[in-house]
C-alpha cells in the first residue's frame, strides 16, 4: 500500500491504524481480556504500530510523516486539541451543541461529522410508500445509529425547527448537517496555522441510508456538499464568536498570491434595505494566512431576528467579489423569515443572449436565481430530470443574482424540456 499510494498528491499523513489506541485505552476493550492477555496485546500494538509500520513508512513513504495511530488522543482527552490529529465526536456521539467545535479545534481535525437523511427519491428506491415515515421498520432499518433520530431531532429543535412530515424532515436534516459542519470547517480554516487540516466524515454512502455523508448512494448531493464546497474555497470570510457586542471578522487567504481588495460590510434587513455600510482596505494580505480583518461593532439598533450582515471582498481590478459571506445574528429557526408567495426567481439563461456564460458549459443549463422581495434561506433547487447543480441550498438576497449551472445526467435530453423549481426554509411553518 505504501508503494502504491506514496506519490499520490492527497497523502498528507501515514497513520498506523484508525482508532485502535483510542479503543484500547478508552472504550473498555481491555475488560474482555485477562491481565496476561492485555499485556501481550499492548506489547504487540506497540510493536506493530510504533516500530514495524513506522520503519516501513520511513523506507517506502517518500518523506510523508507517520503517526502510529489516528487519532493520537481520543476526544475525551484534553490533548486531543493540542497534539497530533483529532477525531472530535463530542458533537454527535456526545450530543454536544455545534458551538463545541469552536473550543475543540485541534491541530489536524481528521474526523468529525453529523448525520442527515438522503433525498426522498433515494429512500423511495428501498422503502415502500406505506413505510415512508420515521419509526417504521423499513425506515429504522436505514438508520443504523441507535440514537440517530433523537440526535438529529435535538439539533433541529435547537437550531431550526422539527417538521411534522417526512419530506420537510429530510430537507431540514440536511440544513442542520450543513449548518453544524459548516461552522466547524470555517472555524478550522480561521484558526490556521494552529489548525492545518480539516477532514469531515464522510464523503459518500455504500447503500441508501441516513448517514454522515454529503453525497448519497445514488450520487445526489446533500446540503453539506455545497456548504463544504463554499467553505473550502481558497479565500473565505470567517467570523469568530461575538464578544461584548463585537463580531471579529477574519479573512482566510489560502491562495498562492497576496490578496488585494476591499472588505465591504453591509448591515441589511431581509427586504434588502441597507441599514449601514463599512469598508476596509485589505491590500497586501499575505498568502497562506488567516488574519483578523475587522472588529465589527454591532449597532444597538440591530434587530437580530430581521437583520443580517452581507460581507464581501471586492476585487477592484476584476470588478468582482473574491469572497462572500452572509452572517446571521440568530439561529435560522429564530429568524423572522418571510414566506412571500412567488418570492423565488429562477430564470433560464439563453446561450444566444449570453454566449460567454456558456463557455466551458455547453452541456449545462445556466440559471439566474434570486429572492424577489425578502431574503430566502436554504434554497434547494430541483430539476425534473436527474442531474447536478453547481450550487444549491443557498442563501439568496434581494437584489443579488446567483449564477447556477445544472448538468443533466442524460446528455441527450432536450434542455427546453427540463423544468427547474425550488423551495426554501422560509416555507416551513413554525
Amino acid at each position: 500500500q505504501l508503494e502504491r499510494l506514496s506519490d499520490h498528491p492527497c497523502i498528507a499523513l501515514w497513520c498506523g491504524n484508525n482508532e485502535v489506541k483510542n479503543g484500547w485505552e478508552d472504550w473498555g476493550w481491555q475488560a474482555d481480556y485477562t491481565p496476561e492477555q492485555r499485556e501481550d496485546i499492548t506489547h504487540n500494538i506497540n510493536l506493530l504500530f510504533d516500530t514495524l509500520l513506522r520503519t516501513d513508512a520511513a523506507n517506502y513513504g517518500i518523506g510523508v510523516p507517520y503517526i502510529s495511530t489516528s487519532p493520537l488522543w481520543g476526544w475525551g482527552h484534553p490533548e486531543c486539541c493540542t497534539e497530533g490529529d483529532s477525531h472530535y465526536w463530542g458533537v454527535w456521539w456526545g450530543e454536544e451543541p455545534f458551538e463545541m467545535y469552536i473550543p475543540k479545534t485541534g491541530r489536524f481535525m481528521s474526523e468529525f461529522g453529523f448525520q442527515s437523511y438522503p433525498d426522498l427519491g433515494t429512500l423511495r428506491t428501498v422503502i415502500p410508500e406505506n413505510q415512508l415515515q420515521l419509526g417504521s421498520p423499513a425506515m429504522s432499518n436505514h438508520q443504523k445509529h441507535a440514537r440517530g433520530v433523537q440526535i438529529i431531532g435535538k439539533a433541529m429543535e435547537q437550531y431550526f425547527y422539527v417538521p411534522d412530515n417526512l419530506e420537510d424532515y429530510i430537507y431540514t436534516s440536511q440544513l442542520v448537517q450543513a449548518f453544524g459542519i459548516g461552522l466547524a470547517l470555517q472555524e478550522h480554516r480561521r484558526r490556521m496555522p494552529y489548525c492545518m487540516g480539516s477532514l469531515f466524515w464522510q464523503l459518500n454512502d455504500c447503500w441508501p441510508v441516513a448517514s454522515w455523508s454529503c453525497i448519497d448512494y445514488y450520487g445526489r448531493r446533500k446540503a453539506l456538499y455545497y456548504e463544504a464546497k463554499r467553505d473550502f474555497e481558497p479565500i473565505i470570510i470567517a467570523c469568530d464568536t461575538v464578544r461584548n457586542n463585537t463580531l471579529p471578522i477574519y479573512v482566510v487567504n489560502d491562495g498562492p498570491d497576496e490578496l488585494n481588495g476591499t472588505l465591504l460590510i453591509q448591515n441589511r434587513d431581509f427586504s434588502g434595505k441597507i441599514l449601514s455600510t463599512e469598508t476596509l482596505n485589505l491590500n497586501g494580505l499575505k498568502s497562506r494566512t488567516s488574519a483578523l480583518a475587522y472588529n465589527y461593532i454591532i449597532p444597538t439598533s440591530t434587530d437580530k431576528r430581521n437583520n443580517y450582515l452581507s460581507i464581501s471582498i471586492v476585487d477592484h481590478t476584476k470588478k468582482s467579489n473574491l469572497a462572500e459571506k452572509t452572517y446571521f445574528f440568530a439561529y435560522p429557526g429564530e429568524l423572522n423569515l418571510q414566506n412571500n408567495e412567488d418570492n423565488l426567481s429562477i430564470k433560464k439563461i439563453s446561450p444566444k443572449d449570453y454566449p460567454e456564460i456558456y463557455e466551458g458549459h455547453a452541456n449545462d443549463i445556466a440559471l439566474w436565481v434570486s429572492a424577489k422581495e425578502s431574503l430566502l434561506y436554504g434554497v434547494e433547487l430541483k430539476a425534473s430530470v436527474e442531474g447536478t447543480f453547481s450550487d444549491n441550498f443557498m442563501v439568496l438576497e434581494v437584489g443579488k443574482w446567483n449564477l447556477v449551472y445544472f448538468t443533466p445526467k442524460d446528455k441527450n435530453i432536450r434542455k427546453e424540456d427540463v423544468k427547474i423549481s425550488g423551495r426554501s426554509f422560509n416555507e416551513l411553518k413554525r
